[in-house]
């Protein structure tokens, strides 16, 4: 009986051994699982699509943002003050980098003390209410000054009065001039002929093709000009002349284009010149009498342009320069 009682006691602790044992390698399967179902997870998030990389770059002038120079900006708020208007009302057209030869950026006041020194800058132009406004600036933006004497509009914006204004900045830096000595006496919208607006330089091979554009006559100092511009104000080209110069042909036919071109309110593109004749008028009126107008009686030294438009002839006068035109009665 007691062997009996023995061996069932040890057969019990046996069979508990047994279930002890097997509790590990349940736990170990169990912990087995557990990081693969967290590899998965993390698996899983990995392979999200990942955030564009652009939108991560700090953004630059080119992605959105502002490409305005500080130089710019500053004359937006000199302008700003000075109209007592926002800053959002006014639109900067365009800023034009440039060299100034003094302190005073190209425009100090007669009774003003300028350092002669080169001073690079920006020309800003910008329009406030229909209106365009120049102004000078050094490279960082802490010297602003309006072009001028007077922070005063040019002219309403458009494509001529930006062309205007063009001409006379242009004209000014290939004539060392103040702009305020050069004045706009004449516009009027064209077509040119060629790439080279009808102005080609020596040996200069122009492709055929039709440029809008506008003729503007200035008067600069004791000289009549002609510009012949682009409708983009890109392409700029001059003509200048004084009594005598080789030059004086071509002057007289720009000055004779755009004289006709008012008279008829048409553009210039639509007429032609067939004739040009050197002429000695007997006075400054060039030959033509008109009541109440009395004439210096002294020769003058000029053209007469025959010229069609419309089926139409006509007899265009000019002095030398082209400074002064005229058509004669009854035509």
């Amino acid at each position: 009986m007691r062997k009996q009682i023995l061996f069932l006691f040890i057969a019990g602790l046996l069979l508990v051994s047994a279930c002890t044992g097997g509790l590990p390698a349940e736990t170990e399967e169990t912990q087995v699982f557990t990081p693969t179902e967290t590899s998965a997870a993390q698996t899983e998030e990995t392979t999200v699509e990942p955030v564009p990389t652009d939108t991560q770059v700090p953004p630059t002038p080119m992605d959105g943002g502002d490409p305005t120079p500080e130089a710019a900006k500053a004359a937006r708020r000199a302008l700003a003050d000075l109209l007592g208007i926002g800053e959002n009302e006014i639109t900067i057209n365009s800023i034009e980098q440039t060299t100034w030869p003094d302190a005073c950026l190209g425009v100090g006041q007669p009774d003003e003390s300028c350092l002669m020194v080169q001073t690079p800058g920006f020309i800003v132009n910008m329009t406030a209410a229909g209106m365009i406004y120049i102004y000078h600036t050094n490279s960082d933006g802490t010297t602003v000054r309006p072009a001028g004497t007077q922070p005063i509009p040019f002219q309403p914006f458009d494509a001529a009065g930006a062309a205007g204004v063009t001409a006379v900045r242009f004209l000014a830096g290939e004539l060392n001039l103040p702009e305020e000595n050069i004045s706009v006496t004449g516009i009027v919208e064209t077509q040119w002929p060629d790439a080279c607006l009808g102005l080609p330089g020596k040996e200069e091979l122009c492709a055929m093709v039709i440029t809008p554009g506008f003729l503007i006559q200035l008067q600069a100092a004791e000289q009549t000009c002609f510009v012949h511009i682009d409708r983009e104000a890109t392409n700029v080209r001059y003509i200048c002349g004084s009594e005598g110069s080789a030059a004086d042909e071509r002057l007289a036919a720009d000055a004779a284009m755009l004289f006709l071109s008012q008279e008829l309110e048409i553009p210039p593109s639509e007429m032609a010149i067939t004739s040009i004749e050197a002429v000695d008028w007997p006075d400054g009126c060039l030959g033509i009498s008109r009541p109440n107008i009395s004439c210096l009686t002294v020769i003058t030294p000029g053209y007469r342009i025959m010229m069609e438009a419309g089926g139409e002839q006509y007899e265009v006068r000019t002095n030398r320069s082209g400074s002064v035109v005229d058509l004669p009665p009854g035509q």
